[in-house]
């Protein structure tokens, strides 16, 4: 059953939209250049000039069209108001009509915020006309027909070491070492030198635990206006573009997606931002990495039905030696962002209490490429853990 109530917040909505959207159409003046179209072609000296006058048939066309959509707009408004000024609870079929117009301007006043600015063609020529004159014209075939560079690119894939024995006399000395590595122990003091947060509406914030320096899976943001949240979250595992920059660029993709979910995002909405550090993508060892990389991070996006909206790339960051160049190790930082629906669905990932039961999900293999362990023990070429983004999307499910 159709509330009036309701019905007329929506149509009160819908006339707010209309009125701040009718004052910039500017229906007289597109009236008054329409008859000044109809006096200039009505003149015999007019068609001397066929180009001109070509423009100016086009330009009536699409005025027309214009005035004929904003006449429609207006009609619609003005029913709707009237409808809703006599119309009462109770008076289903008054109610229906009324939201049945309601939809049309609705539907109206979407198609009447979009507009044509122009029309393409195969000329590869810019043309801006103003009351039938062209004041640019722009030869943009360049845009076009600019010059590819072709580069070439060669991969080589490791050894992938398993089996491997380690001397494990002191784990807890171990242990203790890896706290401390530098790509393990909180960077606390330099996230807190950035505005890390924004305007009070972060939800769960991006450090956590008694000290408040330890880095949550994800942090989530409350958007004013809305009754849903947004989640943020990263991921970075240069190391094992070392080894395997495909295994990197699944397990980077994979892990960015799994700590959103663990935050309290929607698995189905969730969008990726890829970001990459290379070092000369003219060396073709260089550009067979990044290659593998891309690879990688197609099929996890796949998997995951998670799209790219944007990203950054930084090519060239390479040096020159007396030995020969450097170049820094290929990387991809990963990025994503996703939608929380609720607020109860948000989850932080510090221990709450004592004697707290930690799960391992999931097969362990034998997988120690590009662990910090691995780095500490002095061990290398080992098997990067290979990444299943199937199973693992069919998990987060």
């Amino acid at each position: 059953m159709i509330q009036l109530a309701e019905l007329r917040a929506r149509c009160n909505a819908l006339a707010e939209q209309f009125n701040s959207l009718w004052g910039r159409l500017d229906l007289p003046a597109k009236e008054a250049r329409l008859e000044e179209i109809e006096q200039f072609i009505s003149s015999p000296e007019a068609w001397n000039d066929q180009e001109k006058m070509t423009a100016i048939l086009k330009e009536k066309s699409r005025v027309e069209a214009e005035v004929a959509r904003y006449r429609e707009l207006q009609t619609a408004y003005e029913e709707t108001q009237e409808w809703l000024g006599f119309v009462s609870d109770g008076e289903e079929d008054a109610l229906e009509t009324l939201n049945e117009q309601a939809d049309l301007l609705e539907k109206l006043l979407t198609q009447t915020e979009m507009t044509v600015l122009g029309e393409s063609n195969d000329s590869g020529v810019l043309r801006v006309w103003h009351n039938g004159e062209c004041v640019v014209e722009m030869d943009n075939s360049k845009l076009h027909d600019a010059p590819v560079k072709k580069l070439t690119s060669v991969f080589t894939k490791g050894e992938a070491r398993t089996g491997i024995t380690l001397d494990d006399s002191n784990l807890a000395g171990d242990l203790k070492q890896l706290f401390g590595d530098f790509a393990i122990v909180s960077r606390e003091p330099i996230i807190r030198e950035y505005d890390h947060e924004v305007q009070g509406n972060t939800v769960l914030k991006p450090l956590a635990g008694a000290s408040a320096d330890a880095p949550q899976d994800a942090s989530v943001i409350d958007i004013d206006g809305s009754d849903k949240l947004m989640s943020l979250a990263l991921a970075i595992l240069p190391e094992w573009g070392k080894t395997d920059p495909y295994a990197m660029g699944t397990g980077t993709v994979d892990e960015t997606v799994r700590q959103l979910v663990l935050a309290g995002t929607n698995p189905d909405k969730i969008a990726l931002l890829d970001n990459f550090c290379m070092g000369n993508p003219e060396e073709p060892t260089e550009l067979g990495r990044i290659v593998e990389c891309a690879k990688g991070i197609r099929e996890a996006a796949l998997a995951f039905g998670a799209p790219y909206v944007s990203g950054k790339d930084s090519f060239y960051n390479y040096f020159e030696t007396e030995d020969g160049p450097v170049n820094i190790p290929v990387t991809f930082l990963c990025s994503g962002f996703g939608v929380v629906e609720e607020p109860e669905h948000v989850r932080g990932a510090s221990l709450r209490r004592n004697n707290s039961a930690i799960f391992i999900v999931g097969n362990t293999e034998d997988e120690m490429g590009g662990s910090v362990y691995a780095r500490v023990k002095g061990v290398k070429d080992c098997k990067v853990p290979q990444t299943d983004c199937a199973a693992n999307d069919r998990h987060n499910t």
